[in-house]
């Protein structure tokens, strides 16, 4: 039976179980690839000898980097008129990295804070114009500042740098107007979606249009306000992944991480594999091979990052495991029956 004949519902789930085993085909053969190159006994070796300070160092930085994303979805959220406080935020946040790791895929990952927005009381139109605006706003202001910092590493003159930097405020204005409705497209996207038919899935992105729209007209203080912490968690993460060099005794300086950085970010984003593994670890070892890091210690590096999400899954699941022990109090004291 092929698929066309399926059921819709049957035949959307052995798409996507072939997609996530396609991912999950690529993670496993570019890992093998890596211990194939680098015995794990080498990774082994190289990790114990970690310095505990800086790896404590970077693991702090991996969690006061969701903190920090968690006051821009605030600020974000308020544009909405969505009021949540900052530890509901950071909740959803922390909540939403454990289930990410199991994700297969930065689509999926957005689902599991989809439904934390929802279980937190937001309405499905705000969450997804939430989420929207907040990955927006991260993945383009990554993507626009990385040229910046590869013209500066590889020592071009000043008039290419200042050029360059011109251009990329420019191109973040775009993105606000283009992609957040700054000057009305997705007012008018909304209009056009609520005309066309009366049909629910319409009705649904006239909603999610009217709630980007007013996102994307905050005052110009709110507007630098949500770039400022979109930067500020740019040089977090960065800082983060330098600590975890310095722990391993990785003689590498900040500013070739700065480009590097967001090609990774960039890879995670593609629906090429299960939570960037395998891609990352390749992606290492090739891009910063011409400064002088070995294949040994390029692949313990990537390997030792994930011991910071690993940290902020344990948090997000300490934090579910007692919101659902509250939820359990709650109904048995107004006896509620699970169920």
């Amino acid at each position: 039976m092929s698929t066309d004949t399926l059921p819709p519902s049957t035949s959307l789930f052995k798409r996507a179980t072939k997609t996530v085993f396609i991912k999950l085909a690529i993670s496993t053969t570019l890992l093998c690839l890596v211990f194939y190159f680098v015995p794990f006994n080498d990774i082994w070796n190289e990790a114990t000898t970690a310095d505990k300070n800086w790896l404590i160092l970077a693991i702090f930085l991996q969690i006061l980097l969701r903190c920090t994303t968690a006051l821009r979805m605030q600020i974000i959220a308020r544009a909405q008129n969505l009021y949540m406080s900052v530890w509901t935020m950071m909740k959803i946040v922390f909540s939403s990295t454990f289930y990410s790791m199991f994700a297969p895929g930065a689509l999926a990952g957005g689902i599991f804070t989809y439904i934390k927005y929802l279980q937190h009381g937001a309405k499905p139109d705000s969450a997804i114009a939430n989420l929207y605006a907040n990955k927006v706003i991260e993945t383009f202001v990554i993507a626009l500042v990385a040229p910046l910092f590869w013209l500066i590493d590889k020592d071009y003159s000043v008039t290419w740098i200042f050029s360059y930097a011109s251009t990329m405020v420019v191109g973040i204005v775009l993105v606000w107007a283009v992609f957040l409705g700054r000057y009305g497209c997705m007012q008018w996207l909304a209009t056009l979606t609520a005309f066309a038919n009366h049909s629910v899935i319409l009705k649904k992105f006239t909603a999610a249009f009217t709630q980007i729209h007013r996102i994307g007209q905050v005052t110009n203080k709110v507007l630098f306000s949500i770039v400022g912490y979109s930067l500020l968690n740019f040089s977090i993460a960065a800082l983060s992944i330098l600590c975890f060099a310095k722990s391993l005794g990785i003689d590498i300086e900040i500013l070739p991480i700065l480009w590097i950085y967001p090609i990774i970010y960039l890879l995670h984003i593609l629906p090429i594999s299960i939570s960037n593994i395998g891609i990352r670890e390749v992606s290492m070892i090739v891009l910063f091979a011409p400064y002088g890091i070995s294949t040994t210690e390029a692949a313990t590096w990537s390997l030792l990052m994930y011991s910071g999400l690993l940290l902020c899954g344990l948090i997000g699941i300490i934090i579910e495991a007692d919101s659902m022990w509250r939820h359990k109090i709650f109904n048995r004291s107004n006896g509620i029956k699970p169920g």
